[in-house]
C-alpha cells in the first residue's frame, strides 16, 4: 500500500516543502547536508505509479538543500534496472553520491548500517512495520510553535523540535 495517503497532489508537494524547509532551520543541516534514503521494498512502494515525479524533482532541485548521499533501497528488479540506467546517464558528480540497494528489508538494513547510518533511526520496528510516534510528536510540535502565544505556559512533556542528525526523513518510494 506505502504511505502516501494525500487528498490531492498539491497536498503532497506542500508536505514535501514543509518537511525540507523545517529541517534546513537546522544550522548544522545547512553546513553538513542531508542523507536522503528512499526506500521501496515490500509494503513501502510507491503507489502513484510515477504521477508527479517530475513535480516532486523540480521541488527538490529548486529548494537550497545540500545531498550529500542518496541512497534508493530496492527488492524490484524493474525499479533496480531502470535507476541503474537513469544514473548511466547522469553526471558524475551526481551519480557518485547515489548508491543503489537492492535486496530485502534485512540486506538494505545492513547495508546502510555499512555506510553509517544506525538502522534504529530509520521509522520501522523490528517486524518492518512504519512507527510514525517520532513523526507525529514532530507534527504536533510544529502546529504548537505556529499557534501558541508568547506568554503561554510551556507543556511538561517533552517534545522533538526539529530533526536531528540522528534523525531520518522518510521520503517515500519516489525520487
Amino acid at each position: 500500500p506505502g504511505l502516501r495517503n494525500f487528498r490531492n497532489f498539491q497536498n503532497e508537494l506542500r508536505a514535501s516543502f514543509y518537511t525540507i524547509m523545517q529541517a534546513l532551520r537546522s544550522e548544522k543541516t545547512q553546513l553538513k547536508g542531508v542523507v536522503a534514503i528512499m526506500y521501496s521494498i515490500g509494503n513501502f512502494k510507491d503507489r502513484s505509479n510515477g504521477v508527479g515525479v517530475r513535480e516532486h524533482t523540480r521541488l527538490r532541485l529548486s529548494l537550497p538543500r545540500r545531498n550529500v548521499a542518496i541512497h534508493c533501497c530496492l527488492d524490484d528488479p524493474t525499479q533496480y534496472i531502470l535507476i541503474r540506467a537513469g544514473l548511466a546517464v547522469v553526471n558524475a558528480k551526481f551519480r557518485a553520491r547515489v548508491r543503489v540497494h537492492y535486496g530485502s528489508h534485512l540486506e538494505c538494513m545492513y547495508l546502510l548500517s555499512t555506510y553509517g547510518i544506525w538502522t534504529q533511526t530509520l521509522p520501522l520496528t523490528a517486524t518492518y512495520e512504519v512507527d510514525m510516534h517520532r513523526h507525529l510528536n514532530w507534527v504536533d510540535s510544529c502546529i504548537r510553535g505556529n499557534k501558541t502565544n508568547v506568554g503561554a505556559p510551556a507543556s511538561n512533556t517533552a517534545v522533538v523540535t526539529e530533526p536531528t542528525a540522528n534523525d531520518v526523513l522518510y521520503m517515500g518510494g519516489n525520487m
